[in-house]
């Protein structure tokens, strides 16, 4: 049902006429006329208006689709940065009523969890701030140094607090229930290594490269990761160092050397790692290695080094992926602005 449609199914449902809507809205009747023939569509201004009248939202005076719907969440999920509550509690109930069609929609559970975890990035941003403000003023609170160091995704040394086990058994479960899904793998594995596991993780990189769509460059990195897990450094440089030769022009095999240099503070080779990850990557690019050499600058307080990367980032976006508006965009600005802000108060 188009809008035209839905305008005059309302009136007639209200019982009044064109002229009595008209009147109502400070249009003329030819107006709302051709709105329901669908010659012509409301003035936008007009439809906060129209949903107050009729008690409808602006949605339900589009129809708006299923699909229509689950696109702007999407969208939405993109650009802002928090949202109200209103519009949380909408969302989730909407949502709510599609799993209520099918519960075995695994896109609708998706939804649902990037819902909840851009809110907890939302609240956590403010919850950090707050935590941040309570160790100026009282810097012995423990519980403080907890929250803080929680939603700053901080190093729990704890291993009790700290261990992936319960994560572990879930993705053994994935696997084992789904043994041709290659992303699996590599997660469990991640989590094992993590929690220094690694027979464990040696077994699984065996399973993942039996499966048909395992990539080979990925072979290398893990078992680069498990040779120095093993204390085998020198063996696994060389394992670095053959990755590079055997995939040359593999993008993600440059991105992995890069990242394993700046977990190793080998800042000057991350950075021209992380610079050939970006050059070799397909357009529209990533920005993820450039953010990474934004990140290395400043841990070497070399903020306007810092700042410009993080004005390549927007010219990408603006560039290569058309975005100029939103949260995506928008979080490059404040970086840039809260860079130079650093680099004022060290001159200063």
């Amino acid at each position: 049902m188009e809008i035209g449609e839905k305008i005059k199914s309302l009136r007639l449902n209200r019982g009044i006429t064109q002229e009595v809507l008209a009147d109502e809205l400070g249009v003329t009747y030819q107006a709302v006329s051709k709105w329901e023939n669908n010659v012509t569509m409301p003035d936008i201004q007009l439809l906060p208006k129209l949903s107050i009248y009729f008690g409808v939202t602006i949605d339900e005076l589009f129809e708006l689709t299923s699909e229509d719907r689950l696109h702007r969440i999407e969208n939405m999920l993109d650009n802002e940065r928090s949202l109200s509550s209103k519009m949380f509690e909408d969302t989730v109930n909407f949502l709510k009523e599609q799993l209520e069609k099918d519960r075995k929609n695994g896109r609708i559970y998706a939804f649902l969890a990037k819902l909840y975890l851009h809110r907890i990035h939302s609240d956590g941003e403010i919850a950090a701030e707050y935590g941040k403000c309570s160790l100026r003023y009282k810097p012995e609170a423990k519980d403080c140094h907890e929250v803080f160091q929680r939603t700053s995704n901080g190093v729990i040394c704890d291993w009790n607090a700290g261990n992936c086990h319960e994560l572990i058994n879930f993705y053994y479960e994935l696997v084992e229930n789904n043994p041709n899904i290659a992303r699996n793998y590599l997660y469990l594995m991640d989590n094992l290594i993590g929690d220094r596991r690694i027979e464990e993780a040696r077994n699984i990189l065996k399973g993942y490269a039996k499966l048909e769509d395992h990539k080979d460059y990925l072979c290398v990195v893990y078992d680069a990761f498990l040779l120095e897990a093993d204390g085998l450094l020198d063996e696994a440089e060389c394992c670095w160092n053959h990755l590079i030769e055997k995939f040359p022009d593999q993008h993600l095999a440059w991105f992995s050397i890069a990242d394993h240099r700046a977990k190793h503070c080998r800042y000057e080779e991350a950075i021209e790692y992380y610079e050939k990850a970006f050059e070799l990557s397909p357009k529209p690019r990533y920005y993820d290695p450039l953010q990474a050499i934004a990140h290395i600058y400043e841990i070497q307080r070399k903020y306007d080094q810092a700042a410009d990367t993080w004005k390549r980032i927007i010219e990408v976006l603006n560039r290569e992926f058309d975005i100029h508006f939103g949260e995506v965009v928008d979080f490059p600005r404040r970086e840039y602005e809260r860079l130079k802000q650093s680099r004022a108060k060290e001159k200063s």
